[in-house]
């Protein structure tokens, strides 16, 4: 069971939560702190504590809310997948549409898709190669019924090194 300070978002963390339920149940603790442009997760587990730090900027209302959520939740995955030693294919993604967040990524900083996946969601290299064909796909609106590869070569290259 999970414990936060984030009640508002104590769904969202049960959601990552259950990911896990099947190498076991352990109490968590998780807490939040807010110091205006920067915020701390902090996931206590077994007497252990994880802290992740996160420059969320100076953001409107909503966008601040979301990333609350999202660093909040990835700090939860990121612990679970520690203690339990093991990456979920999917990462810390739950309830969300992928291409909605690769998306908005692309609107605030560019073309960032690898690096962001990586990094924010902890998407495992294949489901990140898989994610970023079907969102261009879907960006270009092509749909003629073959499967042609879309990746650019820096996707290749890190593909071949794989």
């Amino acid at each position: 069971m999970i414990e936060t300070d984030l009640t508002k978002f104590l769904p969202d963390l049960l959601e990552v939560e259950n990911l896990f339920k099947e190498y076991g149940t352990i109490d968590i603790r998780h807490k939040f702190t807010d110091g205006g442009t920067k915020i701390v997760n902090t996931v206590i587990v077994n007497g252990k504590a994880y802290a992740y730090g996160s420059y969320i900027g100076d953001r409107d209302e909503i966008t601040r809310k979301r990333l609350i959520k999202r660093y909040a939740k990835l700090s939860v995955y990121r612990t679970l997948s520690h203690v339990y030693g093991v990456s979920l294919a999917w990462g810390s993604l739950t309830g969300i549409r992928p291409t909605k967040l690769a998306y908005q990524e692309i609107a605030e900083s560019g073309d960032g898709r690898q690096r962001f996946f990586r990094v924010h969601t902890v998407l495992s290299f294949a489901v990140r190669i898989l994610f970023l064909y079907i969102e261009r796909r879907s960006r270009r609106g092509k749909t003629d019924g073959r499967i042609r590869s879309r990746f650019n070569s820096r996707d290749k290259r890190e593909c071949k090194a794989r």
